[in-house]
């Protein structure tokens, strides 16, 4: 006895096939290289540092430095700890700090320590919008639970990777 096929039962595979193919025929006209957007961040730079290593200098404040450009200056010599809110690139970075002294000179800048920013449309945290979020967040539609899949890069505020996040990252990445 032969019976028919509910269309119920092929709509999960046929659902699938339709996501795959549309990623597929996308990724053949997308450019790999991803795009990185401007995003502005609180940081909170937590360090130490010997404000008595030169007598008769007193530490007046600090200095975040990105890039040998200041993005960020404490108004305060004596802590370990300050808040920058700065505009930046999505992407990987480096900052480095420096102290400021009351006769107006600087120290060296320390050592660069790394920093990736990521923003909206940002599934797997790498700091870029590209083909490797566009995939995994098709992955999370369709219920394949990919790893490496991280909420920052919810675009509407829902807490969840969805339809709208997939939509952005395929008008981000091209």
């Amino acid at each position: 006895m032969i019976k028919p096929i509910k269309k119920q039962q092929l709509l999960p595979s046929m659902k699938t096939s339709i996501v795959l193919l549309i990623a597929t025929v996308f990724c053949l006209f997308m450019a790999a290289s991803g795009n990185t957007m401007v995003v502005e961040e609180e940081l909170q730079i937590d360090f130490s540092f010997d404000t008595e290593a030169i007598p008769g200098k007193d530490v007046i404040s600090y200095r975040l430095y990105e890039q040998n450009a200041i993005v960020c200056e404490s108004n305060e010599g004596q802590t370990d700890s300050f808040i920058c809110d700065v505009t930046i690139e999505t992407g990987n970075c480096e900052f480095t700090l420096s102290a400021v002294y009351d006769d107006g000179s600087e120290s060296p800048q320390s050592a660069p320590f790394p920093f990736t920013v990521t923003g909206p449309g940002d599934i797997n945290g790498d700091g870029l919008i590209d083909l490797k979020d566009i995939i995994i967040s098709l992955q999370v539609l369709i219920n394949l639970n990919p790893q490496g899949t991280t909420t920052q890069g919810d675009v509407n505020g829902d807490g969840k990777i969805g339809f709208e996040e997939v939509l952005y990252c395929l008008n981000e990445a091209t």
